[in-house]
């Protein structure tokens, strides 16, 4: 009777326990998952509006250099030749180098004022006349803007970009138009799944892979206009309107990026789970799990929620959530530190372009303010020396005064030399390719430098390699390089010294790339080696040989090498400078092969 009262109360307590234990359970599951619910959305919601933003503002920029550099383009000097009529080809072959440099998939075309395209990086559209109704704006001086349509040149569907084309020696008169006609690959459309591009009517013009989140072609449903949330099913979708990028005002897209709500929602339903699991262990342990499961589930959610918060209004990108668990809610703080990562690296890229872009525009600025400094010196400095000259002339009875004039003679002589290297490094001419043979290049530079080297001590020695071919390339530019770079090697060696030349045949299939400069690489190359036996060059100053006005010479300009490397660049080479053997310094210079034997 006793073990079935004891029985019977173990029995009561037990039910007593379970209903009493239950009760808070279920409501403590209920807050849970509530909170984990809220706290996991409002992540994800940051999360998607950040990242929209992100791709919103990275296409706003490439738009922005797009734009830019179409209409850097027009103001080439090359492409003001469309006046004369008779540079299509080498104006199309400056198009299509552009094309090839930038990696654009669109195409790039210049229009005379008739409106026939003269030029064009798809030479079939040369001579084809456009009936585009807005070139009358382009030839007044307009500059055009068109977002998505069917190009009337190519057919294809293209971002347009028309820039006048002006003649700077007629007053800067309108003589053609240069016609940008970009791929919406060109924007930069990340190849992201679920990302796409919206226009101001609603239509889908550009997306990524996997946008099934789109449903239909017309992007009509609600926006929650706080959030920038839009409603799909099945998905959370964020939307970003184009603002524009500095003076260009953007075409009104609307960006659009989804995670589908059943990923999002994983983490919630694996809370679910694992709260029925511990529940069911047995009613003894249910406080204790209960306890465990919301120090595990909505403290780590709480933190991860109140961060997104922080870093949304510090906008402090090297913050970061800590957590040491291995699980869902582990892996999701772990996602959005890596999302915050990604979102840094983005935002850093953007200020390095920005950077990038401002430096360039400084340094342009400054080299044709410096350039037109120097023209300006010029022609006073003329006048300065001829002054002296006839000073020099009247004076002979004071051989000091002519001593005197004799001095701002020779010096108004040697700056006008060093005006004259400054003005061919920052306005240097482009090559006039021909045929010519690099051996005899060679050989009419070292015979026109041979008098000073003999009188110096200086011992001549050739090996030119007789089998290498007729190429295509600038002999002026070429003779000019070839001097230079001896005139190097004679002054390394006053005491005198030796002097060796070659030529060979050299191929290089891997490109090359040392002290920050492009590397080539191709079928067939010539190299010209000239090399020294003086003191050489120090190991720190190698990387600067190059550079405009880097001089080690008391009385050099430090342009000298500097317009070596900017003339071999335009004859499509390279040029190296190592050590001499057994000492002093070698140059070696390396131009393509364009001719076929």
């Amino acid at each position: 009777m006793i073990e079935k009262i004891r029985n019977s109360l173990v029995l009561k307590t037990t039910l007593l326990f379970l209903v009493a234990a239950i009760v808070p359970y279920t409501a403590a599951t209920l807050l849970i998952l509530n909170n984990s619910e809220k706290a996991i959305y409002k992540n994800i919601v940051k999360g998607l509006s950040t990242e929209v933003e992100l791709l919103r503002d990275n296409i706003d920029a490439r738009l922005f250099h797009l734009r830019n550099n179409a209409l850097a383009w027009a103001n080439l000097e090359v492409i003001e030749e469309v006046y004369t009529g008779d540079a299509g080809k080498r104006i199309s072959h400056t198009l299509e180098e552009l094309k090839n440099s930038y990696g654009l998939s669109g195409e790039i075309h210049v229009t005379n004022m008739d409106s026939v395209i003269v030029s064009s990086t798809n030479r079939s559209y040369i001579g084809k006349k456009t009936t585009a109704l807005w070139l009358p704006r382009l030839f007044s001086g307009a500059i055009i803007e068109l977002d998505p349509h069917h190009s009337e040149i190519t057919g294809r569907k293209v971002i347009t970009f028309g820039i006048p084309i002006r003649h700077h020696a007629f007053r800067k008169k309108v003589i053609g138009g240069l016609i940008a006609e970009y791929d919406m690959k060109d924007t930069g459309l990340p190849s992201l799944p679920n990302v796409a591009i919206i226009d101001k009517n609603g239509e889908v013009i550009a997306s990524s892979e996997g946008n099934s989140f789109l449903g239909k072609t017309r992007f009509s449903v609600p926006i929650d206009e706080k959030q920038n949330i839009v409603f799909v099913p099945r998905y959370f979708v964020a939307v970003a309107k184009s603002k524009g990028y500095y003076d260009f005002n953007g075409f009104g897209w609307t960006v659009a990026t989804a995670k589908k709500e059943r990923m999002a929602r994983k983490p919630i339903v694996r809370v679910q789970q694992a709260t029925v699991f511990f529940g069911l262990l047995g009613v003894t342990l249910i406080i204790a799990l209960v306890s465990f499961l919301s120090s595990r589930s909505i403290r780590p959610l709480k933190d991860l929620s109140q961060m997104a918060d922080k870093i949304a209004r510090t906008k402090d990108l090297s913050l970061r959530v800590k957590s040491s668990s291995k699980d869902e809610v582990g892996r999701l703080a772990d996602s959005f530190n890596y999302m915050i990562e990604e979102v840094s690296g983005h935002i850093s890229h953007i200020k390095e372009m920005e950077e990038t872009i401002r430096k360039n525009e400084r340094l342009s600025g400054l080299g044709e303010l410096s350039a037109g400094m120097a023209h300006e010196i010029k022609n006073p400095l003329g006048v300065i020396k001829s002054s002296a000259d006839i000073l020099k002339d009247r004076l002979k009875g004071s051989d000091q005064n002519v001593a005197l004039a004799s001095a701002i003679s020779e010096e108004a002589t040697r700056l006008a030399g060093i005006l004259d290297a400054f003005l061919r490094f920052a306005r240097p001419r482009p090559p006039h390719m021909g045929l010519c043979h690099p051996n005899k290049v060679l050989d009419k530079a070292v015979e026109l430098l041979a008098p000073d080297m003999n009188i110096d001590g200086i011992t001549i020695h050739k090996n030119l390699d007789e089998t290498i071919p007729i190429i295509q390339s600038d002999p002026d530019q070429m003779y000019q390089v070839f001097v230079n770079i001896i005139i190097n090697a004679i002054h390394a060696m006053p005491e005198g010294g030796r002097l060796d030349v070659a030529t060979r045949r050299v191929s290089i299939s891997e490109p090359s790339v040392e002290d920050g400069e492009r590397g080539i690489a191709g079928n067939d190359f010539v190299e010209i080696s000239i090399s020294d036996t003086g003191a050489g060059i120090q190991p720190e100053h190698r990387e600067k040989i190059f550079n405009p006005f880097f001089t080690t010479k008391e009385k050099g300009t430090g342009l000298g090498l500097a317009i070596v490397h900017s003339i071999v660049a335009g004859l499509g080479g390279q040029v190296k400078v190592e050590g001499g053997i057994p000492a002093g310094t070698c140059f070696k210079i390396y131009l393509p092969i364009k001719v076929t034997e």
